[in-house]
């Protein structure tokens, strides 16, 4: 059968001091960080000045003068290279469709 063990005077004391500094600790940090630091700083110290960028207009037009120059003119290529490239409807019309072996 248990027994109840006491808990002696000192460990009781020891428990109740450690919890105490734990609160205390506990208060000190959510005092000083968002309580008292809000009352630190002013309006214009949180918010630097920001010099506004507007970026300029990129160029995305893809130029293709470059191709009928050399070096491009002077690859060999394989007799059976079809150039220009075309696209083509490649692969299957549904490509969730299930497989059938």
């Amino acid at each position: 059968m248990l027994v109840k063990k006491k808990i002696t005077k000192t460990k009781k004391t020891s428990l109740a001091v450690i919890g105490i500094l734990i609160a205390v600790l506990i208060g000190y940090l959510l005092i000083t960080n968002f309580i008292l630091e809000d009352k630190k700083l002013t309006r214009r110290d949180r918010s630097p000045a920001v010099e506004i960028v507007i970026p300029q207009v990129l160029i995305t037009e893809f130029e293709s003068d470059f191709i009928n120059q050399s070096p491009f003119t002077d690859l060999v290529l394989p007799p059976r290279a079809k150039l220009p490239v075309t696209v083509d409807n490649m692969g299957r019309s549904n490509p969730f469709q299930e497989i059938s072996f």
